[in-house]
């Protein structure tokens, strides 16, 4: 291993030779202007007065670089006369010379004349702990230039004799406390010891009880830093605070125009960084960021650049972490290469810059997949290893990052080298971290993912016990209350149900529920490993401080594990899911992100997230508690809507309540949004990873109290709670609906009768198995797809609603028929779940002479959720509208920019603009724009567009209507509209939902029901231009039969009466089937 780790060097390519850097973030103290020992006694043996007599003379007056060569010279020509007194002068001047230039030679030779002259001993005592003092200011320069612990051990040798030469009360102590102080933290950096961090601070402190004038700022620094130093180690707070306060004083001491302020901004920056890791406060990682970039447009030394660049590299790939800017991290990886071309091999810095560079390379490869990162982060950390001392404070961390690079290298080459590789370095760092460090626990996990990666490849059992073995060691040390042991613990369960199914020969990615139920439990009852996985499961989804998308993965896997067994704990698994699943999409800042939240994970550990909430309202039919399958099917069937709605009314609603409790709650949601990135959790050094985890834990808390304010207030006391069953059944007070349930356990239909009295209705449909609905909305989708249909795809689509009526829609109709006795022509609303949800149940039939299908017995309408329909019906707040009249906003296309003309479209608004109508014509693309609609919608109660409409199967929210630009389904829910009744969309796919959630109908149908149209008109596909006139004329028509008495509620009949219409021309099954009705 030793040999590789040698023999990896990065691209060549990225790199140039770097001059020199420095560690300390102000330097050593060697007298206020930096002047070698005066002349005294000694120099009077230097005669006659000559010109290099001269030119050392200035030179050691002004320390003027100009006389520097001249005196150097002086001096050697000098040393074979007057050896001690030469060399004397000589060690500094060369000493000067080294810190101007870099040149090693020159501070090899000073050293060796620094120690001749102490061994000869000097003229007066005096002279001698200047000398010693300079001496060990230039072995810490060195140091810090060069590396090499002798150096720092000789510097803190000689200190420690000038301080006893210099008693308390003598002008030079502070000066000799401050530089002690220096080399203790630069030894306690390379080595590691706590007592040099102590030393460190004492040394300081007494210094800071002298009047020190104007050099202050350097011993508040110095403090300040080493106490952020030892904050960082030990996690005292008040440490930290300490630092700032030093920091903040030290910049006041030095005014614009001082040439050390740039030190001080950055000094402050740094700490600002460091509470930023704390308390999460954006506020300080901007003022960082800005104050970082401010002093790099500054001409500074290598040192304070090589700083300063590293600083503000940490802080973007931070800011990357938190938001997620592409731009941050690349710029964060620009600014660590930088940083790296000022530290040369053997700077103290550079292993950390390596380290940092190759995290930030790690984080760019997992979305970037870039070989060229991989590699790089690899060779860098293994330069950090070989750089790093056994026993110093960083060689965890560059270990840890060699590990994490060696894994991602081993599961891509694939070879026994790589992957014994990255084994043996994970075992590297458990040989060396012990049992109380707060990583280990971390290292155990990452340890046994490199085992068990090997034995996915090679099959060595003796891996997979050892796994086993870490994973519980991990749980183990880990407190109860901290939030990473839901991760442990998942990850532990899960590798115990994959033993399961190794030993039974099956794939641990199979998902069989029969075949579980037999492997599972024996005649002895259930399986050990498997009561094992379900206990841990269950600890880790209650764990109420762990991030969401953890406690929700928890969830999952305990329902896939319970369920095939019907495990006691079943029900609470379902719960547990469906309220976490409710919360990680709360949680969620935009609607996209929600959208994309639930998209993202379809499935969890062969458990498909979207169809939960329908295994889990099966699981209650079962149980016989009709009552709590309505409620758990409102509550996760379509949670982005649901979601959707809070955020729109019921957040609007507490504003209006307490608007601070409203916008704590929201900052709060963000807040946990871009902390419960686990993957980067776990992915920070061991310092930062315990700040995210800390203040996740803070974060979660406050917001759980703040949820318990909130339900406190007057009617709030089921906010992100399930609605009940008592308040949903309202929903059926038009009349009966019908809730259809398709999961892979059992299928059935719950109808909500109109009298509120009586209990819902379950009809087993053994038929419409999951299978058999998936089949249809497929066999639909190809026929629909072939448009205009033929005589043979108009058969197929008959063959589709014939099927569709025998295993789900004729039992319906039955139980409305006769148990129920629902009148003829009554109204009937569909909500449907999973794959049924595109399906037309409203066309549903035999279509044989004779035989009545469904829509020739009731008037269908179709809701999203109960919810909705619910809103729908409500009445407005307590202001009345101020149109009391319908005024119908008309928006027309027929021809639009890269779509087909639409010739039938202007017959379709004469239709509309019949006399005693109060419409307005937005028509064509420079009259009918985005933002004019937009501007017009609140302004009339009934839209109807004419237009091209187009579903985004990728971002539904992104659904949009074709004008001068898109008008998306987004636009509009986000412009509120307060007098919203009636949008009648002819406009093709308006009621065609998402295939990615299929659970989720997030069409332009739906979502201008949720952005607060009561009745919404829509089609299921295309639909033909030259039906638009026809449904127009008709539609309306019906809606303005009594002038008197105009209102949305009359739309579904009205719809039904134009299809009637539609069908007496004999228009084909699929024009007329296409128009669904939403709403109340």
């Amino acid at each position: 291993m030793a040999e590789l780790l040698k023999s990896h060097k990065p691209d060549s390519s990225r790199q140039s030779h770097p001059s020199f850097n420095l560690i300390d973030k102000e330097g050593i103290m060697d007298g206020e202007s930096s002047n070698p020992v005066p002349m005294n006694a000694a120099q009077n043996t230097i005669s006659p007065i000559t010109p290099g007599r001269s030119s050392f003379e200035q030179y050691f007056r002004d320390l003027d670089p100009v006389n520097l060569e001249a005196t150097i010279v002086y001096l050697r020509e000098r040393s074979s006369q007057d050896p001690a007194t030469s060399q004397f002068f000589l060690a500094q001047a060369l000493s000067h010379r080294y810190r101007l230039y870099g040149n090693r030679a020159d501070f090899d030779e000073s050293i060796i004349y620094y120690q001749r002259t102490l061994d000869r001993g000097a003229a007066v005592e005096q002279d001698r702990a200047e000398f010693a003092e300079k001496f060990a200011t230039t072995l810490l320069d060195g140091y810090q230039r060069l590396g090499g612990l002798d150096n720092l051990e000789k510097a803190i040798l000689l200190l420690l004799k000038v301080l006893e030469l210099r008693p308390k009360g003598h002008a030079l102590r502070s000066r000799v406390l401050l530089n002690l102080a220096i080399v203790a933290k630069a030894r306690y950096q390379a080595v590691g010891t706590r007592n040099d961090l102590e030393e460190a601070c004492s040394w300081v402190r007494e210094a800071l009880n002298i009047d020190l004038g104007s050099t202050r700022p350097f011993f508040l620094n110095t403090l300040a830093t080493t106490l952020q130093l030892r904050f960082e180690q030990y996690s005292n707070r008040a440490d930290l605070d300490e630092a700032i306060c030093c920091h903040t004083e030290a910049l006041a001491l030095r005014p614009q125009g001082n040439p050390l302020r740039s030190t001080s901004v950055i000094n402050l920056a740094i700490a600002l960084l460091i509470r930023f890791k704390q308390t999460g406060e954006r506020a300080d990682l901007s003022t960082a960021i800005s104050q970082l970039e401010g002093v790099l447009a500054l001409p500074l030394d290598p040192i304070r650049r090589a700083m300063s660049l590293t600083e503000l590299a940490n802080a973007l790939v931070i800011r990357w972490k938190e938001l997620g800017e592409q731009e941050d991290l690349d710029a964060g990886i620009s600014r660590h290469r930088e940083a790296l071309e000022l530290r040369p091999a053997g700077n103290p810095e550079r292993p950390k810059t390596l380290c940092n560079l190759a995290f930030a390379l790690v984080g760019r490869f997992q979305t970037s997949k870039q070989p060229q990162d991989i590699n790089d982060a690899f060779a860098f950390a293994v330069e950090a290893v070989n750089s790093t001392l056994v026993g110093a404070p960083g060689r965890l961390n560059n270990l840890q990052a060699l590990a994490s690079t060696s894994r991602i290298l081993s599961q891509i080459n694939q070879n026994q080298f790589s992957i014994d590789f990255s084994v043996d370095i994970f075992r590297s760092i458990l040989d060396i971290c012990p049992p109380t460090d707060s990583s280990r626990a971390n290292f155990l996990q990452e340890a046994a993912g490199a085992l068990l990666d090997r034995y996915n490849r090679f099959g060595n059992d003796a891996d997979v016990r050892i796994a086993v073995s870490y994973l519980e060691e991990s749980i183990e040390i880990t407190p109860q209350c901290s939030p990473t042991r839901t991760i442990y613990a998942t990850n532990l369960a899960t590798v115990l149900i994959a033993c399961v199914l190794r030993d039974a020969g099956r794939n641990p990615v199979d998902f069989e529920n029969e075949f579980y139920a037999k492997l599972f439990v024996t005649n002895d009852g259930i399986l050990p490993d498997v009561a094992k996985a379900i206990n841990l499961l269950t600890d880790a989804a209650n764990q109420d401080n762990a991030p969401i998308s953890e406690r929700l993965k928890a969830a999952m896997r305990w329902v896939s594990y319970a369920e095939p067994i019907r495990h006691a704990s079943l029900g609470g698994a379902y719960t547990i899911s469906l309220q976490l699943m409710d919360m990680y999409i709360t949680t969620s800042r935009r609607l996209e992100s929600q959208h994309d939240r639930l998209a993202h994970h379809a499935q969890v550990q062969g458990m498909n997230l979207r169809l939960l909430a329908s295994a889990a309202a099966a699981y209650a039919i079962e149980r016989l508690d009709y009552a709590r399958a309505v409620e758990i099917l409102e509550q996760g069937r379509q949670i982005i809507m649901n979601t959707l709605f809070k955020y729109r009314t019921i957040i609007d609603d507490l504003a209006d309540v307490d608007e601070g409790l409203a916008k704590n709650f929201s900052r709060l949601s963000a807040q946990m949004e871009s902390l419960g990135d686990t993957d980067q959790m776990m992915l920070s050094l061991p310092p930062e990873k315990v700040d995210k985890v800390a203040r996740y834990e803070a974060a979660q808390a406050e917001w759980n109290q703040t949820v318990e304010r909130i339900r406190q207030l007057p009617g709030f006391s089921t906010f992100l709670n399930p609605t009940p069953f008592s308040t949903l059944r309202a929903a059926a007070a038009g009349g009966p609906v019908v809730l259809i349930n398709v999961s892979y356990v059992r299928s059935d239909a719950i109808v909500i009768p109109q009298d509120l009295n009586a209990p819902p209705r379950v009809i087993p449909l053994p038929d419409a198995t999951l299978s058999a609905i998936n089949k249809l909305s497929r066999d639909l989708h190809e026929i629909i797809a072939e448009q205009p249909l033929d005589l043979s795809g108009t058969a197929k689509l008959a063959e589709v609603l014939r099927s569709l009526w025998r295993i789900a829609v004729q039992p319906v109709a039955a139980v409305l028929q006769g148990e129920l006795k629902v009148p003829r022509r009554s109204r009937v609303w569909w909500c449907l779940t999973s794959a049924a949800w595109s399906l037309p149940f409203h066309a549903a039939g035999l279509y044989l002479p004779k035989e009545r299908n469904f829509a020739d017995r009731y008037t269908s309408s179709y809701t999203p959720t109960l919810t909705a329909l619910l809103r729908a019906r409500a009445t407005r707040g307590s202001k009345p509208s101020p149109l009391q009249d319908p005024r119908i906003l008309v928006v027309a296309m027929p021809h639009t920019s890269g779509e087909a003309d639409l010739p039938f479209v202007p017959q379709e608004v004469a239709r509309i603009e019949a006399p005693g109508r109060e419409t307005t014509k937005l028509e064509g693309s420079e009259v009918a724009t985005r933002d004019a609609v937009l501007t017009y919608l609140h302004d009339h109660s009934w839209v109807h567009f004419a237009c091209h409409g187009y579903q985004d199967k990728d971002q539904a929210f992104n659904s949009h209507f074709s004008l001068d630009q898109k008008l998306t389904l987004l636009d509009i829910i986000r412009s509120g509209l307060p007098n919203a009744e009636l949008a009648v969309l002819s406009a093709c796919h308006s009621a065609a939902g998402d295939l990615q959630t299929p659970d989720e109908a997030i069409h332009l149908a739906a979502g201008l029901q949720f952005a607060g149209y009561r009745s919404v008109v829509g089609t299921m596909w295309a639909m033909a231009d030259e039906d638009g006139p026809v449904i127009a004329e008709e539609f309306y028509n019906f809606m303005f039969k009594k002038p008197e008495k105009v209102q949305h509620t009359d739309a579904a009949e009205a719809l039904s009466n134009a299809m009637v219409v539609l069908r007496r021309k004999k228009v084909p099954l699929e024009r007329w089937i296409n128009f669904v009705h939403y709403g109340a």
